[in-house]
């Protein structure tokens, strides 16, 4: 098949990451083109990269008719505006999470991405966690009996420091906090062991830092089917990272993914089903996920790529969450 030529917009840190994802695939990918407005930054790529294309200019990069996929890597209160440009451009799109600050933008993008035949996809990397496969395998497979109870933990630390290196850390409109930010990949992977968040009640607040949006949340889930969901969110560890995992517990056995990375089995309790050995990565999960695309582009399937209706599970729960915390109350959520 012909390489898939990537376009990617946003330099910052994610860049590389993405860059080496391509990179790996190099067979059936490229990258073909960078957008960014710091124009130093253009140059240290066109150092790196001497074949790609660069712009200072995302109108001008958009009109690069040899673009096939735009890669969204700029702050999140941007993503929709800028993944609705590149699909009305007639681009198929792979944005950093969350692919929309909102769930409405989300079902406005997907239409939009429907209505044009286009992809529209998110990162949610840590799906391609081989921890996290064996779980939702086990769950397929039935080996932990009825759903029970599911938890998402999320204790990190984040410095005040860390939240001054740019404006729109923090902020409610470009960042979202720990729920949009930080902690959007774990509510994303309780949603895909769980299923459907039915309804939930949430707190929210600022505990230690000088920043607008929550750096703290707590909730309680209601999924379809009768399963509860607890999360704990918070970037207030101290005085380092602690913990980051998702548990789920049925009626016949108990399994917690952690480590450093949902990289390893913290509780493994089933019956009849011995805990399997964790194979070893040998490609990035950024890397996997543009296998799945290549895939995709191939006529495969969607492997564990996350369109707009399944983002936008994660998405309408983490709403919710800021909704609850809001007006005190238990927030129903209506399904796409």
């Amino acid at each position: 098949m012909q390489k898939i030529r990537f376009g990617i917009v946003g330099c910052g840190k994610i860049f590389d990451r993405h860059a080496e994802a391509i990179k790996a695939n190099s067979e059936n990918a490229e990258l073909f083109a960078v957008s960014d407005k710091n124009m130093e930054r253009l140059e240290e790529i066109k150092n790196l990269y001497p074949t790609v294309k660069t712009y200072d200019s995302y109108e001008a990069f958009l009109n690069d008719s040899d673009v096939d996929m735009i890669v969204i890597c700029t702050p999140s209160g941007l993503h929709a505006q800028m993944a609705k440009a590149a699909l009305e451009k007639g681009k198929h799109v792979l944005c950093e999470k969350p692919l929309a600050m909102h769930p409405d933008d989300l079902k406005e993008l997907n239409a939009l991405a429907k209505e044009k035949n286009l992809h529209l996809f998110e990162v949610k990397q840590n799906r391609y966690s081989p921890a996290i496969k064996i779980l939702k395998e086990a769950l397929q497979q039935g080996r932990l009996g009825r759903i029970l109870l599911g938890n998402a933990t999320v204790r990190w630390n984040r410095t005040e420091e860390y939240y001054n290196q740019a404006d729109w850390f923090g902020t409610l409109k470009m960042d979202g906090g720990v729920i949009l930010n930080q902690a959007i990949h774990h509510i994303d992977l309780l949603c895909f062991m769980m299923g459907t968040p039915k309804s939930v009640m949430g707190i929210a607040e600022v505990l230690n830092h000088d920043i607008e949006a929550p750096d703290t949340a707590l909730a309680i889930v209601r999924f379809e089917g009768g399963s509860l969901g607890n999360l704990e969110l918070t970037t207030c560890a101290a005085p380092t990272n602690i913990e980051g995992s998702i548990t789920i517990m049925g009626d016949k056995g108990t399994i917690k993914v952690g480590g450093k990375s949902l990289d390893n089995f913290d509780i493994w309790q089933v019956e009849n089903y011995e805990k399997p050995q964790i194979p070893d990565a040998q490609f990035s999960n950024h890397a996997l996920l543009y296998k799945d695309i290549i895939s995709l582009f191939a006529g495969e399937n969607i492997g564990n790529l996350i369109n707009a209706e399944e983002a936008l599970k994660s998405l309408q729960l983490a709403q919710a969450i800021f909704d609850s915390a809001k007006e005190h109350r238990e927030i129903n959520i209506n399904p796409a």
